[in-house]
């Protein structure tokens, strides 16, 4: 009996979901680092459990790096900023990812770096950084609540 609770509790688990229907993009020529910069604050547990989750569904994560950085994080980087301005449409978080595009890029939508904004009040939601790492890895939002990409999700 606990056996068939356990395989039904996994079956229904949204972050055992496959999420390759939501994949608009891929870091196709590079493994991504994780940058916290300006001395970013974020909650290094939440993090790493989100960082642990993404990579137990198959995405290549290199090295957790905290520096200060500009802006646009370098090629190969997904740079995570923290801040009290967010954009007005955001409340919690958003991910900026840019591209290769030229014309001998092996494949189409490669990603080349991605940026990350946490509002200052939410550094510590391993869902809410989990969500964003997805969009840094390529993946869009859906409307399923279920999912780890959920729009109308909750960041709780």
């Amino acid at each position: 009996m606990n056996f068939l609770l356990s395989v039904l509790f996994l079956i229904g688990d949204a972050r055992g979901e496959s999420l390759e229907h939501l994949r608009v993009a891929k870091w196709y020529s590079m493994t991504p680092n994780i940058v916290l910069c300006n001395g970013a604050q974020v909650d290094q547990a939440a993090l790493d459990a989100a960082m642990t989750e993404w990579r137990n569904r198959g995405e290549k994560i290199g090295k957790l790096i905290r520096r200060s950085c500009d802006q646009k994080p370098n090629k190969g980087e997904i740079g995570i900023y923290v801040t009290d301005d967010m954009p007005v449409d955001e409340s919690y978080g958003i991910a900026y990812r840019s591209y290769h595009f030229e014309h001998e890029s092996k494949y189409k939508n490669d990603i080349w770096c991605a940026r990350i904004l946490i509002d200052s009040q939410y550094t510590d939601s391993k869902i809410l950084l989990e969500h964003e790492l997805g969009h840094a890895f390529g993946f869009r939002d859906t409307d399923d609540r279920d999912s780890i990409m959920s729009s109308k999700g909750s960041i709780y």
